[in-house]
């Protein structure tokens, strides 16, 4: 009986695939504006493209790092109750923030400069003249079996719900790698009371 009590409470206190995942939509509509652009504009010059490319960086680097040191999550994790804390309750720290999205700027940094080096193999007024399917299929020739890589590399989030669903505490991989935990914020009082879950 304490035992299912406890499972319970501990599905009550984190958040689980569902609730995180409406967050992560949440944040792609916040974002969507800044990074369409950069994605699916037709005719885009190399140089525009590096031009979008730092302030796509810096709203990244702001949402993921910024907002979960100052407010505990990003826009959609906070506008749906949720706080990004330590295993023990306590508000995230420096060296957590850093190590929670490190697997997918690692990623987000190499699939960069792969596709800038693959920009500069194809001639500007060819680079102009394709449409969002072609540019993507231009640049992915360019390096074949690394573009392949990464594709499968982009995908890990899938892993990570899965992660997600196998474990009590419903921790991602980037959760364990920084000891955190996401829990409705409501209850961060009792995690840090280090009640039992």
């Amino acid at each position: 009986m304490a035992t299912e009590q406890a499972s319970l409470l501990s599905k009550e206190i984190y958040a689980g695939f569902w609730i995180r995942f409406g967050a992560f939509c949440i944040d792609t509509l916040i974002v969507t504006p800044l990074f369409a652009p950069l994605i699916f504009m037709d005719g885009m010059s190399k140089t525009m493209y590096y031009t979008l490319l730092v302030p796509n960086i810096i709203c990244g680097l702001f949402l993921s790092i910024y907002c979960v040191k100052k407010w505990g999550g990003t826009p959609g994790k906070l506008a749906l109750g949720l706080k990004i804390v330590m295993e023990n309750g306590e508000d995230v720290d420096w060296p957590a923030v850093f190590w929670r999205p490190s697997v997918i700027y690692f990623h987000y940094f190499v699939s960069e400069t792969v596709k800038l080096l693959s920009m500069q193999q194809i001639p500007d007024d060819v680079f102009v003249s394709l449409t969002h399917l072609e540019r993507t299929q231009a640049l992915s020739a360019v390096y074949p079996k690394l573009s392949l890589q990464l594709l499968i590399l982009g995908n890990i989030w899938l892993l990570e719900s899965l992660f997600l669903l196998l474990n009590k505490k419903r921790k991602a991989i980037h959760d364990f790698m920084a000891g955190t935990v996401v829990i409705r914020r409501k209850d961060q009082a009792r995690l840090q009371a280090g009640e039992d879950f």
